[in-house]
């Protein structure tokens, strides 16, 4: 995966890993020329505003190259989480070759969730933001 670069971004805030450091991450990897990926969009925008008010960020990671139908994607879903292309953390499971993905990093680094479940990563990233909460000094 690629570097949080001016270059790569598309929306939201603009971020470097270290910005991420002690949260919890949820990180929705996805590709513009699957259905599937595009459509669930608008549903990982209602994770990040459900829980963007705690220790935890929504970082999107479009795989297949920047591109005009990636923007309209993001823009049609009215997403405003950083979403970039091809940016992933340093702890980045290996990936399978298939849309949409994702994975979650806990606010201690582990990887807690990996899978193509939107429901399962949140519910894994719920008990994450719950030790991050627990854990802030």
């Amino acid at each position: 995966p690629g570097e949080f670069k001016d270059a790569n971004w598309y929306c939201g805030r603009k971020i470097a890993e270290k910005d991420l450091e002690g949260k919890v991450v949820f990180v929705y990897v996805w590709n513009a020329d699957d259905r599937t990926s595009v459509s669930t969009l608008p549903r990982i925008q209602q994770i990040w505003t459900s829980f963007k008010s705690k220790p935890f960020v929504v970082v999107g990671s479009h795989r297949g190259g920047r591109s005009a139908k990636a923007a309209a994607a993001l823009k049609a879903a009215a997403v405003t989480f950083p979403t970039y292309d091809n940016v992933g953390l340093s702890r980045e499971p290996k990936l399978p070759d298939r849309y949409p993905y994702i994975y979650v990093v806990g606010h201690s680094g582990r990887v807690v969730y990996r899978g193509d479940s939107e429901r399962e990563a949140t519910a894994a990233a719920v008990t994450a933001i719950g030790y991050a909460i627990q854990d802030q000094p």
